[in-house]
């Protein structure tokens, strides 16, 4: 018996480590704002946060949700400065890793890292709002902003602080110079002390500063000046038309490289005597950025990522932004919302099409399937002479249904196959014609306390609405007639509505509750998942089910379960890291692949037939580091709670047990085991069980 269940627990495991795949959209045009290289890694930043290549640009993967605007390499660690913050990126057991430090916590507002530069002793910052600020050990900065221009900022209540509009920073053996929006200044190195450096020049915002040498160039506007004599002298060096910009400008190989926002790339290879446009065949020459890699040029512009001077190819696979608020599917597609556009794909997410590019929506929020046509409510820009009018259509051809008067907030939209409601604040319409005719069959005022729809549920004949406020769920059978009040057992304010498999999920910030009566009584269901009691954006966003299990997704997480919802696993590995805030999370299963849709990255998918789920007693946890792994002699363990390991026991592939250890520490010797692919099974403290994968090399 102990065999045949260890071989299931290694199957189980091996399940657990199946990964999402990232679908090819819907939203692929995106803006870079930067490249930088470190360890023949690329790591390149967008609007939604921050990627990684490590096939030299052939495609991509997300880290995590944080733009980047400059980069630096200081002390052999890469440094990405971003919004109020500055990301340090080091290899811990051949994996990249992160940590984030505040750009200054002193600030009363949100700061942005605008450049960084680097030498041996120390990592200098430019920044919008702190000015110049400065490390020796990447974690303590220190500012220095005496004789910089500066405004008078009052914070509530009657704080006065300053700020600083810095842009650029870089420097030589001697100098740091730093741009801001009254010109360039110079400081000594050795002794800090800044002196303005705008002989020749119109005061004005500087963009960008270059330094060879003692030659110095700095961009203002559409102007590159060029300084023989550590700035003490400006001469202009060349200029682009009046209404474009130079933003940054790059040595590389000798070669200055000038990148403008609307005329492609400025090139000299004389130290700025002569200069040269080079246009590499680009469909938008808007650029922000240029990097070198193996003799190979990347550019990042405002539609993706570009290799190559002479013939640029686009290389921007997988970098996906997109903030997915619902997905539906019919017979012929899938489709995807994302607040501004539907998108739809007849190929599982291998191509997706905007369908609704020319409509004119300020945003929508959900899509439905009614008798297999797709329908969407949206709201019609501008928002203040707006109605909401819903939608219907079969890819690519959308076709207006009807108008509905605005009530505040776009209409959400449920079906249950054959007809389908729409809601907006404390109004709820049902139509029985695809939306030629809408009945309101809205609970009457003063039923509730909070009259206003927090989600609503369309099963069979039965309609279920969730009110604002603690414990407002009711239900008609009779489309409305008359509604029952079912909050027998509920004691807090529900935020989401499903069902799955026959049960109705009620979830709230701190609990998840299930019904198998139609809504008359409630349990909660929800002691494997990470629930808070503090109300903000991290709760249950939606469900999907099929014969086996029951889904569910937060903003950032996916569970499943098999037994009714009484126990749910994590099924999130693989997934990158994204954030819990508003506006993201859900699911739809489409034959043998279940689609997650999520709030940063696009939509994600995996194979349903790979997932295996063991009993509530054994599972398979994302709260342990098992590393280095794959591992040669010693592996750590590390537990995100406050376990302690007691044992574990090594089993093969086959289930057969190699090795059980007693645990003094958080280590374990595994020199003395065949190479290969293990399961380790992990006791610790109050009978907490855990699961792990080790692959032994040598």
């Amino acid at each position: 018996m102990r065999y045949i269940s260890t071989i299931l627990l290694f199957i189980i495991s091996l399940n657990s480590f199946c990964q999402w795949e990232q679908t090819s959209g819907p939203i692929t045009s995106i803006e870079i704002y930067d490249i930088a290289l470190k360890d023949s890694t690329l790591f390149t930043s967008t609007p939604c946060g921050s990627f990684i290549s490590e096939n030299s640009g052939s495609s991509w993967r997300p880290i995590n949700f944080v733009p980047f605007y400059a980069s630096a390499i200081f002390h052999d660690t890469l440094y990405l400065g971003g919004q109020d913050v500055i990301q340090k990126a080091f290899r811990v057991n051949n994996e990249w890793q992160f940590k984030y430090d505040d750009l200054n916590s002193s600030f009363l507002t949100l700061d942005k890292v605008t450049d960084l530069y680097s030498d041996d002793s120390l990592l200098y910052c430019s920044s919008l709002l702190s000015g110049f600020l400065y490390t020796d050990d990447g974690k303590n900065w220190k500012s220095f902003n005496n004789e910089l221009p500066k405004d008078a900022r009052l914070h509530h209540p009657n704080i006065t602080y300053y700020t600083y509009d810095s842009y650029a920073v870089d420097g030589n053996t001697d100098y740091i110079f730093i741009g801001t929006k009254n010109g360039i200044y110079r400081s000594q190195k050795i002794n800090l002390n800044w002196i303005p450096k705008n002989n020749n020049l119109i005061s004005s915002k500087i963009d960008a500063i270059l330094c060879k040498d003692s030659v110095v160039f700095m961009s203002t506007k559409n102007k590159i000046y060029k300084s023989n004599d550590n700035g003490e002298n400006w001469l202009l060096s060349d200029s682009i038309l009046p209404e474009n910009r130079i933003k940054k400008l790059e040595l590389i190989k000798d070669t200055i490289f000038a990148i403008s926002d609307n005329q492609g790339l400025l090139t000299s290879a004389n130290l700025g005597v002569t200069w040269e446009f080079i246009n590499p065949g680009l469909n938008n020459i808007n650029l922000n950025c240029i990097i070198n890699f193996n003799n190979t040029y990347f550019l990042g512009c405002e539609d993706g990522v570009y290799k190559n001077l002479s013939s640029s190819e686009k290389t921007s696979r997988n970098i996906v932004c997109s903030r997915i608020v619902d997905l539906e599917k019919n017979d012929s597609c899938i489709a995807a919302v994302n607040f501004l556009n539907v998108f739809l794909s007849s190929d599982n997410g291998t191509t997706w099409t905007n369908s609704t590019d020319s409509i004119p929506f300020r945003w929508m929020v959900s899509i439905t399937n009614v008798n297999n046509k797709l329908f969407f409510s949206g709201e019609v820009f501008p928002y203040e002479f707006s109605n909401n009018y819903i939608e219907d259509g079969i890819n690519p051809f959308w076709a207006k249904t009807t108008y509905l008067k605005s009530y505040g907030d776009p209409y959400g939209v449920r079906s249950n196959g054959q007809m389908m409601i729409a809601f907006s604040d404390d109004k709820l319409f049902i139509t029985e014609n695809n939306g030629l005719i809408w009945t309101d069959i809205s609970p009457p005022s003063g039923v509730f306390v909070c009259n206003n729809f927090n989600d609503v549920l369309f099963v069979n004949n039965e309609i279920y609405i969730a009110n604002c406020g603690y414990g407002d769920l009711a239900k008609t059978s009779n489309y409305g007639l008359t509604w029952q009040v079912i909050n027998n057992g509920i004691n807090t304010e529900i935020l989401s509505l499903r069902e799955c498999n026959g049960i109705i999920f009620a979830a709230s910030y701190s609990h998840l509750y299930k019904s198998i009566d139609l809504g008359l009584t409630w349990q909660i269901c929800d002691k494997d998942l990470p629930m808070t009691i503090y109300p903000g954006n991290y709760y249950i966003q939606d469900f999907a089910s099929n014969n086996r299990y029951c889904f569910l997704c937060y903003n950032n997480k996916v569970f499943a379960s098999n037994d009714m919802g009484n126990s749910w696993s994590n099924i999130s590995l693989g997934l990158p890291d994204l954030p819990d805030y508003e506006g993201g999370g859900s699911l739809l299963i489409k034959d043998n692949l279940l689609f997650f849709g999520t709030n940063n990255f696009g939509v994600w998918n995996r194979n349903i037939n790979d997932i295996v789920l063991g009993s509530s007693s054994k599972k398979f946890t994302d709260d342990i580091k098992v590393y280095p792994n794959p591992a040669e002699n010693i592996v750590y363990f590390q537990t995100l709670g406050r376990d302690n390991i007691k044992q574990i026991d090594i089993f093969d592939y086959t289930g057969v047990l190699i090795k059980s250890s007693l645990i003094n520490g958080n280590k374990l010797n595994i020199g003395d085991i065949p190479k290969g692919i293990y399961l380790l099974k992990i006791y610790a403290d109050n009978n907490n069980l855990r699961f792990a994968k080790i692959i032994k090399t040598n």
